[in-house]
């Protein structure tokens, strides 16, 4: 079987798409991994002979405001949809899974593709994979009248595409199946799951991580001290300072400021905080500006920013005390990966609420839910002060459905979603 991965996006910024490509391979499916290049993917997917990664050609990049915006927005939309059609004729395949969003020009440009293949539509299947609703993000950098004409547009191009494009789907939550279901649309749910990556450390590994990253985390030599060198389980971690982080991809629809404002609430406290922010995207300048004010006004509370290599990533997470997430969703309907991959490495996190989150998150069992900086900042306190309440999370985290793996559920789901390959329904371990 021959699989295409569509996302218009960098490869690798976009863990679940490069799941599918790794498990679509181990059913002996010869993939093409088509995307934007710029962050690595995972180490898999470069290393497996099954796996070819194919660039899409990105469109100039410019900065334009006001009445010229209407025709760069354009400019960029065309040169996307020609540039997707065009690696989709390029490219052989039986099955072709699409992330959405963005559905601009991404549906279109398939719907394009099948008209032009008429003649062996029998051939192939197309399978979109909700993550979120793109015209919910879009309405994220409207205002006024432009908003009120160009967002029921969208809309209905999303649905009605949607339901033309896509032969079947899949999405992160019940909540998001229940809304496509209202727009005749049959999903079945596949939730976010974290990769075999993140797993817990030992002790000896993350004072190895922090050995590395010591300037980064604003460590000093006293910090790397075990607090009972006797026990060989339960929670391990450097004395002091305590260590949050948020990983973000810096958009308008995660309120990563609201962290500052949290943590600024801490600087009376006798502890040590340590709060790292992880990614890049569009606002990443604009928080910098902020934390650099930040740090310059606080002694025992510091920020720091890092885009981290794949593989040192959920080392990070495995490394901190209690992890941040601001995702509150522009549609309500999604999930945060980011939660998920905490799953992993059983690090507590802290989340802001939203509709789908109580599908992830049991407030004050598996996690927290905070509504503003006072909740956070509060959560953050009790994270600091009262360790044990905070290892019970961490330990009905690792009993919880979500911390199973990706291959655990995909092996369970796809396969019959699937069923029309005949060669699908047999994994090659």
């Amino acid at each position: 079987m021959k699989a295409a991965v569509l996302v218009l996006g960098e490869l690798g910024r976009s863990p679940r798409m490069q799941y599918h490509c790794l498990s679509l391979a181990k059913r002996k499916a010869d993939v093409t991994f088509i995307g934007y290049p710029g962050s690595n993917p995972h180490p898999e997917i470069i290393e497996n002979h099954r796996i070819t990664q194919r660039y899409l050609r990105r469109p100039l990049k410019r900065s334009v405001h006001g009445l010229f915006f209407p025709f760069l927005a354009f400019y960029k939309i065309l040169y996307q949809f020609f540039s997707v059609l065009w690696a989709l004729l390029r490219t052989d395949f039986d099955l072709l899974v699409i992330q959405n969003p963005p559905c601009i020009p991404v549906f279109f440009s398939v719907f394009f593709y099948k008209l032009l293949t008429f003649y062996k539509r029998s051939k192939y299947k197309i399978l979109i994979d909700w993550h979120n609703l793109g015209y919910s993000l879009l309405g994220l950098h409207l205002r006024g009248a432009l908003r009120k004409i160009i967002m029921p547009i969208v809309t209905l191009y999303e649905h009605i595409f949607g339901r033309w494009v896509g032969d079947y789907h899949i999405c992160v939550s019940q909540k998001f199946k229940e809304y496509l279901q209202e727009r005749q649309i049959d999903a079945t749910v596949l939730y976010d799951r974290p990769n075999s990556l993140f797993q817990p450390l030992s002790f000896d590994e993350k004072r190895d991580f922090f050995t590395k990253y010591k300037s980064l985390l604003c460590l000093e030599d006293n910090h790397f001290v075990r607090i009972d060198a006797s026990r060989q389980t339960g929670p391990i971690r450097i004395v002091s300072p305590y260590i949050f982080v948020t990983p973000t991809s810096y958009t308008p629809d995660e309120d990563v400021k609201m962290f500052l404002r949290a943590a600024d609430m801490l600087s009376d406290c006798e502890f040590e905080v340590r709060c790292v922010i992880t990614g890049k995207g569009p606002m990443y300048d604009e928080i910098a500006e902020l934390v650099s004010e930040f740090n310059e006004k606080h002694t025992n509370v510091k920020f720091s920013q890092a885009f981290l290599p794949i593989e040192d990533y959920p080392k990070l997470l495995s490394c901190a005390d209690m992890g941040v997430s601001f995702h509150y969703s522009s549609s309500g309907i999604d999930l945060p990966m980011k939660v998920v991959d905490m799953f992993g490495v059983g690090l507590p996190s802290a989340s802001i609420e939203f509709p789908a989150l109580p599908e992830l998150i049991r407030d004050n069992e598996t996690g927290f839910v905070f509504k503003n900086e006072e909740d956070l900042s509060n959560t953050m306190k009790i994270c600091a002060l009262d360790p044990e309440y905070l290892a019970e999370i961490s330990h009905n985290m690792k009993e919880d459905e979500h911390s199973c793996d990706w291959d655990t559920q995909w092996d369970a789901k796809m396969p019959e979603l699937l069923s029309f390959f005949e060669d699908i329904s047999v994994k090659n371990d």
